[in-house]
């Protein structure tokens, strides 16, 4: 666990795919992030800012991707489902095994990862 608040967790997830990737999972139960109230979007930005400010500390303010997860837009309900945010700083290369594989090699346990970021200056 890195950031622990009111409408958000951030954490490194188990079997990270990317060293220092981490996982924004909202508290209440919500299958889209259309339906993220002001409140919630004001705490999200500033989860957000958090640990982009400790990806600048820890990684020298790396490049991101951000992928959002969000229930299907087709009109149906997807109560089950439960909205959720990856950040993956872009601080390795590929080699031939992840381009060939497909599959990833984390060379930062996301422990360590996680333990590194909720120390750093923030």
């Amino acid at each position: 666990m890195i950031i622990d608040q009111e409408h958000f967790s951030v954490h490194c997830p188990y079997a990270s795919r990317f060293p220092f990737e981490v996982l924004v999972v909202p508290r209440k139960h919500v299958p889209s992030f259309a339906d993220v109230d002001a409140s919630e979007a004001r705490s999200l930005a500033k989860v957000l800012r958090d640990i982009l400010r400790r990806y600048a500390d820890v990684l020298d303010n790396p490049a991101y991707n951000i992928y959002i997860h969000s229930a299907p837009c087709d009109g149906l309900e997807h109560g089950y489902y439960h909205w959720h945010m990856h950040l993956a700083p872009k601080c390795i290369k590929f080699g031939g095994f992840e381009i060939g594989s497909g599959v990833y090699i984390n060379s930062v346990p996301p422990e360590r990862a996680a333990e590194i970021l909720r120390n750093s200056g923030f």
